[in-house]
């Protein structure tokens, strides 16, 4: 028996004893109904037979031990005073699809049925199926909460945090012992405020979904704030930025300004006018140009500031450059679908779930594809700056992990790889022999062989200071002479260890130092000079597309292609299957049902 299990079992003995004195059934014939139909439900999740919960092999031990703790007594139904207990774990299944969970697993429909059974005719075996089933449902949403629905493992190579799934027994059976089961029950999720933004902007993307989406903005060209473009696509960008709520429904297009009596295109428009037009003519359906042409929608519009405006902020959300210009990017990124999105919030609502729910009083989180670092300090973010991470080519990738960080390095050597010395430096000392020493690389001798290390200084690669959580991939948060390239949009450009903006900062935050003697050690102190920790700091380092940031849900570009097996798996999470919509109406309408007293619900 694992130790996580001892835990939980210890935990399952402080469940409050249940009296039976309300219920038709023998209490002398429970034990061995719940016994049966422990049985029936594990030989349904066995062998993959419905209707019924889905276990896995640990979902399944801890269920069946938390009643074996019990002495095989019902957790949840005994008269009407199970009747809260019930209703908060109903009401909380209920509530699972607004986390973008898949319910088809937590056998609703036949849950539902059984607690009909056990309210109208409460019979030791009804009473004992139905209290297994939400035994069961309890623990299958409890674990899909506490360490996700999908094996990280299966879904990327790249995923190295480990899902909580050793601490699931205990922390389910503390839930299950609290006398306040909703609170208990909502403790069960990720508490990230990042993680609450999704949920909410989950069932906002769903009502755009189950509407109908959003029109897709035509053309393929670039438009500037100022040009004047046809009134189809005026339109279609209107259109598509009202459904996302960047505009109001009651906006109305601007036309182009009259002279001499007639529309006049700007001077500076004539190629986004004319590559509009002719690609809508070209690419919309018959019945689309023949509406264009009874309307007259290639009358001139402006491109004017309300409509630049809106698209601005449509790309600061979604991490593009806000110069709102609308170019190849904007627009491959305005024509996703809309379900697709829903199905990228999803995916990282489930990502959340893998992480660790508990990340210390004091943490650094770094989000891959944002490009950006945050520290937290009791809860709440006091520093945030943008990075420079992995290239998405020749394995620099950088990965998914977590660590503590244990020492800080002023003015660090960089002992240069084998792979990067063959590949790039060795071939330009070959070309000209200057360009080791120009560049304050030196060649250092060793027992075990020879490398190449360059000197401190502000040239150095790693700047003027470094950050080491030592790990298994040999990645670091270092300082960079490359300044420029923070000003990029895409900050994909390293060798996989990743590169911070305001090293300076970071190094207060983790030190505790004042700024002064930061920027001594930065720059006249000491070459290579190690400073410990005196408490190691938990840094994560993580791959979230959809984020919360300032409040608000932002979109990152999926820089290493590792959203669509993800989205694929948590598909009808996302979208709530019409059987998942039957199995929650069906536990909905036995919600519903009154008390009756002297019978269970």
């Amino acid at each position: 028996m694992s130790s996580a299990f001892k835990v939980a079992l210890s935990v399952a003995a402080l469940l409050p004893s249940i009296t039976l004195a309300q219920t038709p059934a023998a209490p002398d014939t429970l034990p061995s109904a719940v016994a049966a139909a422990l049985a029936d439900v594990e030989a349904a999740a066995v062998s993959g037979g419905t209707p019924g919960p889905t276990l896995d092999r640990q979902a399944r031990a801890l269920t069946r031990r938390l009643y074996q703790r019990a002495d095989q007594r019902l957790l949840w139904l005994a008269g009407t005073s199970g009747n809260g207990r019930v209703d908060a774990l109903i009401d909380a299944l209920l509530q699972a699809p607004q986390q973008g969970l898949r319910v088809d697993e937590y056998g609703l429909e036949s849950l539902a049925a059984a607690l009909e059974r056990a309210r109208t005719r409460p019979t030791a075996a009804a009473l004992a199926d139905a209290d297994v089933r939400l035994t069961a449902a309890f623990v299958a949403y409890g674990t899909d909460l506490l360490s996700g629905q999908i094996d990280p493992t299966t879904m990327t190579t790249a995923w190295h945090i480990e899902p909580q799934r050793s601490d699931v027994g205990p922390l389910l059976a503390a839930a299950l012992a609290q006398p306040d089961l909703p609170a208990a029950l909502a403790a069960l999720r990720p508490q990230d405020a990042s993680y609450n933004a999704l949920t909410s902007s989950l069932a906002e993307y769903r009502r755009i979904v189950v509407r109908g989406g959003w029109p897709v903005v035509p053309g393929r060209g670039v438009v500037r704030p100022g040009d004047t473009v046809t009134a189809a696509f005026a339109g279609a960008l209107l259109g598509r930025l009202v459904v996302e709520g960047y505009l109001g429904a009651a906006t109305t297009l601007r036309p182009a300004a009259r002279r001499d009596g007639r529309l006049q295109p700007d001077a500076d428009a004539s190629t986004g006018t004319k590559t509009e037009t002719k690609t809508e003519t070209k690419t919309e359906t018959k019945t689309e140009t023949k509406t264009e042409t009874k309307t007259g929608i290639n009358t001139p519009v402006l491109y004017d500031s309300v409509l630049s405006s809106a698209v601005q902020a449509y790309q600061r959300r979604h991490t593009l450059a806000a110069d709102a210009i609308i170019g190849t990017g904007t627009r491959r990124s305005m024509n996703r679908s809309a379900s697709d999105r829903l199905r990228q919030i999803a995916a990282n609502l489930e990502r959340h779930r893998w992480m660790p729910h508990q990340r210390g009083d004091r943490y650094v989180l770094v989000n891959v594809p944002a490009f950006t670092l945050r520290a937290f300090d009791a809860g709440r973010e006091v520093l945030s700056m943008n990075v420079v991470v992995g290239a998405e080519y020749q394995g620099r990738s950088t990965p998914v992990f977590s660590d503590s960080m244990a020492y800080v390095v002023f003015r660090p050597y960089w002992n240069v790889p084998a792979g990067i010395a063959a590949r790039e430096l060795w071939p330009k000392q070959r070309a000209d022999a200057s360009y080791f020493s120009r560049n304050g690389f030196e060649t250092v001798r060793a027992s075990w062989g020879s490398y190449v290390r360059q000197t401190p200084g502000s040239e150095n690669a790693l700047g003027l200071v470094k950050f080491i959580f030592p790990n298994d991939y040999a990645i670091y948060l270092h300082d960079t002479p490359l300044q420029t390239l923070f000003a990029e949009r895409v900050r994909a450009a390293s060798h996989g260890c990743i590169r911070v903006e305001h090293p300076d900062a970071l190094a207060e935050f983790v030190l505790g130092w004042d700024p002064e003697r930061i920027q001594t050690a930065m720059n006249t102190g000491s070459d290579n000079y190690r400073v410990n920790l005196r408490a190691r700091l938990p840094v994560y380092i993580v791959y979230f597309t959809a984020y919360a940031s300032d409040g608000a849900v932002q979109f990152a570009d999926d820089i290493y292609q590792r959203d669509a097996a993800v989205m694929s798996a948590i598909s009808d999470g996302a979208f709530l299957t019409a059987n998942a919509q039957r199995a929650v109406d069906a536990l909905a309408r036995v919600r519903a049902v009154p008390r009756t007293a002297g019978t269970v619900r």
